[in-house]
């Protein structure tokens, strides 16, 4: 996902941007392209979310990360983030990156008429893909600012399915993937604008 990079004449308004070296093309205080995209990484890596509780009635009674498993006792399926070094295209604001998620453990309790049950399933080698739209205006000298960041858009691109629950039961492994890319974009939305809005990019070339 991209958005592009809007034209004009405005000045920035950050207020550390307004410290310039007259020798330099860029502020004082701008960072290299390599660093706004490791602030990116560290901003994702070993991010914790919480996949919440689901539940239905189809083909039988269940509830899906009904446990107190998450940081502070709250009720869902704690997920751990990694993120390898991201790209970003600084003309578009697009940056993307691949990853990773630890073992997801998912419990399940579930009724089919002879009493409640519960069994456990597992998602392992959980491979994700991160797509960060930043809103980029020119910071009135020869970079780019990071105005705002879009809500990030997590993609599970693989993943292998196990535990001891019954079979039928794999068919809630998709639904299980499906809450933790929310869980994951949820989780690392605040951090990443926290740790990459507000901030001069420069230089942009080459």
């Amino acid at each position: 996902m991209s958005v592009g990079l809007f034209l004009g004449f405005t000045v920035a308004h950050a207020g550390e941007l307004m410290f310039h070296n007259s020798f330099s093309a860029c502020w004082t205080t701008a960072i290299t392209k390599s660093s706004f995209l490791t602030l990116v990484r560290n901003s994702i890596e070993g991010t914790q979310g919480c996949v919440s509780a689901q539940s239905g009635t189809s083909p039988f009674p269940y509830t899906v990360c009904g446990s107190p498993n998450c940081p502070g006792g709250t009720i869902g399926c704690p997920v751990t983030l990694h993120a390898a070094t991201p790209t970003g295209d600084f003309g578009t604001g697009a940056v993307n990156a691949t990853g990773t998620v630890d073992t997801l453990t998912v419990p399940i309790t579930y009724n089919m008429g002879a009493g409640p049950q519960s069994c456990t399933m597992t998602l392992t080698n959980i491979a994700t893909s991160y797509a960060l739209q930043y809103t980029l205006t020119p910071d009135g000298n020869y970079g780019a600012y990071t105005a705002s960041l879009a809500t990030p858009t997590v993609s599970i691109t693989s993943y292998t399915p196990g535990g001891n629950c019954p079979s039928l039961f794999l068919s809630l492994a998709a639904g299980a993937a499906s809450q933790t890319q929310t869980a994951a974009a949820n989780a690392i939305h605040p951090l990443l604008i926290a740790g990459t809005v507000d901030e001069s990019v420069c230089p942009l070339t080459p």
